[in-house]
C-alpha cells in the first residue's frame, strides 16, 4: 500500500475565468471526498437561479446560473459530468478485499482515492469531467448572453498594416441603421476609445436587439479623430447583423493623407513560365518600383540590385527608406536579370509591369511580378 505522505498529492481545487462576449464567468471546480464541485457565473442584468443534482453519492455538483435560459443548461452540464463520473473506466481496479475502505466506499470514493494516489485511468476520467464542466458552464454563459436585454458587436478597426496613433488619438466606431439611402443613417450604439495607441484596435458596442429590424441593413463605421483632424476612416461598408451578413465584423479604415510612408522594406517575388531555363552565376538581378502617374515623366521611387540568384522564384526586397505611397497614384514593377551585358530576363510589356498599391507592399501585399526570356519576348 502507497504511504499517502510520500504520493504526489492532486490539486483539490481549479478556477477557470472566461469571458464568452457579454458575462464574466468563474467556474470553480473543489474534488474531495464528501465535498461539491461548484461553478459561479455573473452576468448583468440578469436574475440568479440556482439548480442542483447529485453526481454520486459521494461527489455533489452544484451550478449557479444566470438568465432565463440558464436553468436547463445548468442541470445539463451537471448531469453530463454525473454520466462521465458514473461510466465504466477501463484500467480501474477492482476493489483490494484487504484494504481498507476510504469514505463511504462508494464508486465516487474509489475514484477520488485512486486519483489522489495517481492512477493514470481515474486521473483522465477527473479531467474528463473538468473539462466538460468548464465547457457546459461557458455554454451556457453565452446562450444567456444571446437572449438577454442587451446585444454586443465586437472586432478590430484595421489599417492596411499596424500603425502608431499619436498621442490623444481617438477611436470612435458606430452601429448604424442604413436601410434608407436618400436619409440620414440611424445610430443604435458606438464605443469611444480616448488615447488609442495603435491600429488595430478592438472595439465592442452595445446595442438594442430589439431595436434591430431582420428587413433593415445594417453596418459599421470608424473614424480615427486628433482634435478636429480625421487621420483615418472607413471608405468600404462593413454589413452586420441581417440579410446573411455576419454578427461581428472588423473594420478596414484607409488614412485620409493621400501618401502612405513606408516603414519597412518593400517585400516581392519573381516568377518565371521557363523554370528550365537556369540562371548562371554571374547573374544580377535589377528591380525598380516606378510612379508612371504622368506618363512623360515616371520616377523611379526605389529600387535594388541583387545577386546569388539561385532559382526561381526569385525574392528580393526593396529599400523603403524616404518612400511614400499613394493609392491615387499609378505604379510599374520594372524587373531585369543580366549577365555582363547579356539581357536574359525582362518584364517586356508595360500592361504586364503595372501594379496597383493601395499601400506600402508588405507581407499581405507583395510585389509580384514574372519575367521572361529577352530572346523570345522582346521589348515591346
Amino acid at each position: 500500500m502507497k504511504d499517502p505522505s510520500s504520493s504526489t498529492r492532486k490539486p483539490e481545487a481549479s478556477t477557470v475565468m472566461v469571458s464568452p462576449g457579454c458575462a464574466s464567468l468563474t467556474l470553480k471546480v473543489s474534488w474531495a471526498r464528501g465535498s461539491s464541485v461548484s461553478s459561479s457565473a455573473r452576468a448583468a442584468p440578469a436574475r440568479t437561479v440556482s439548480a442542483a443534482a447529485t453526481a454520486s453519492s459521494a461527489i455533489r455538483a452544484r451550478a449557479a446560473c444566470v438568465g432565463s435560459s440558464f436553468p436547463m443548461a445548468c442541470l445539463s452540464s451537471v448531469r453530463t459530468v454525473a454520466a462521465i463520473l458514473s461510466a465504466p473506466v477501463d484500467g480501474l481496479p477492482a476493489q483490494d478485499p484487504q484494504r481498507p475502505r476510504q469514505g463511504n466506499g462508494s464508486r465516487s470514493g474509489r475514484i477520488l482515492s485512486l486519483w489522489r494516489e495517481g492512477s493514470e485511468p481515474v486521473t483522465l476520467l477527473v479531467s474528463h469531467a473538468l473539462v466538460v464542466a468548464v465547457f457546459a458552464v461557458v455554454a451556457a454563459v453565452s446562450a444567456a448572453c444571446g437572449s438577454g436585454s442587451e446585444g454586443v458587436i465586437s472586432g478590430e478597426v484595421r489599417f492596411a498594416r499596424a500603425v502608431d496613433l499619436p498621442e490623444g488619438a481617438v477611436v470612435t466606431v458606430r452601429l448604424l441603421d442604413t436601410s434608407l439611402a436618400d436619409a440620414a443613417s440611424v445610430e443604435l450604439g458606438r464605443d469611444v476609445i480616448h488615447d488609442a495607441e495603435r491600429l488595430p484596435v478592438r472595439f465592442r458596442i452595445e446595442y438594442d436587439p430589439d431595436e434591430v429590424s431582420e428587413r433593415n441593413e445594417y453596418s459599421l463605421s470608424a473614424r480615427v479623430e486628433l482634435g478636429d483632424d480625421l487621420l483615418y476612416v472607413n471608405d468600404t461598408v462593413h454589413t452586420v447583423l441581417t440579410r446573411g451578413a455576419p454578427r461581428n465584423s472588423d473594420v478596414v479604415v484607409v488614412s485620409t493623407n493621400p501618401f502612405d510612408a513606408c516603414v519597412e522594406p518593400l517585400p516581392g517575388v519573381l516568377h518565371s513560365s521557363f523554370p528550365d531555363r537556369e540562371l548562371p552565376a554571374d547573374a544580377v538581378l535589377h528591380v525598380r518600383l516606378v510612379d508612371v502617374t504622368d506618363p512623360e515623366e515616371p520616377v523611379v521611387v526605389t529600387q535594388v540590385i541583387q545577386g546569388d540568384l539561385g532559382d526561381f522564384p526569385l525574392d528580393f526586397e526593396l529599400p523603403h527608406e524616404g518612400v511614400q505611397i499613394s493609392r491615387h497614384h499609378r505604379y510599374e514593377l520594372e524587373a531585369e536579370i543580366v549577365a555582363g551585358d547579356e539581357l536574359l530576363h525582362h518584364i517586356p510589356r508595360e500592361e504586364w509591369r503595372r501594379v496597383w498599391l493601395p499601400h506600402c507592399p508588405n507581407d499581405d501585399l507583395q510585389l509580384v511580378n514574372d519575367v521572361f526570356p529577352a530572346d523570345e519576348f522582346p521589348e515591346e
